[in-house]
């Protein structure tokens, strides 16, 4: 019963935090960062890999095409959130190195090479062993950045201009993101406390 519980209350969250806009996708006015960006993190760290499931469950009525790029639209939340659940070679140096190739192998990428840089960063986190929570949620965060990029521009071609210009809003974006996570890390934990406080307090073991 309590998985049950566990399921329904992560399926309610997931849905609630499609809809907290946090900021505008690149070349988009209608598709927007939510709340699951941080979310989903925190669910991989805290539950499992297999609860990220919920964030590709459609709330609408998709086409096959549609459904695809919806996946698409997704797939980066799970390499975050494998990239923060385990310290692995592949999510954190792999997959950027991966992105960044992609990335600047397209035609318009090419000419936007310096917005890759930032992809380096999961790389230096990994290869220094910084155990630092920020660091790691910067991290990951950044694998999604490098993994989303690449979906975003094979399927609607950005031109370079716009890669360019957002550069110096990427660094504040991904670092608010992951500033968010640390506060809910600190948040989780607290609950953790109060949780095991209660528990002795009821059973009797807190004079």
């Amino acid at each position: 019963m309590k998985n049950y519980l566990l399921l329904l209350g992560s399926f309610f969250i997931v849905f609630i935090s499609k809809f907290i806009p946090l900021s505008f996708i690149v070349g988009s006015q209608a598709a927007f960062f939510s709340g699951s960006t941080i979310l989903a993190l925190l669910m991989a760290r805290h539950s499992s890999l297999g609860m990220l499931v919920l964030f590709l469950i459609p709330f609408r009525e998709l086409s096959v095409a549609k459904l695809i790029v919806f996946l698409l639209h997704r797939a980066p939340l799970l390499f975050a959130g494998w990239s923060y659940r385990f310290v692995s070679i592949v999510a954190s140096v792999f997959i950027p190195i991966i992105c960044l190739l992609l990335f600047v192998s397209h035609p318009i990428g090419q000419q936007a090479w310096p917005y890759t840089l930032y992809w380096f960063i999961p790389v230096i986190v990994y290869l220094c062993r910084f155990e630092n929570i920020f660091l790691a949620a910067l991290s990951s965060v950044f694998v999604a950045h490098a993994v989303g990029s690449v979906i975003w521009l094979y399927l609607y071609q950005i031109e370079s201009e716009i890669w360019l210009s957002l550069i110096p809003i990427v660094v504040l974006e991904r670092s608010l993101m992951a500033l968010a996570v640390v506060a809910g890390e600190y948040s989780i934990t607290c609950l953790y406390s109060v949780r095991y406080k209660m528990k002795l307090f009821f059973s009797g073991k807190v004079a």
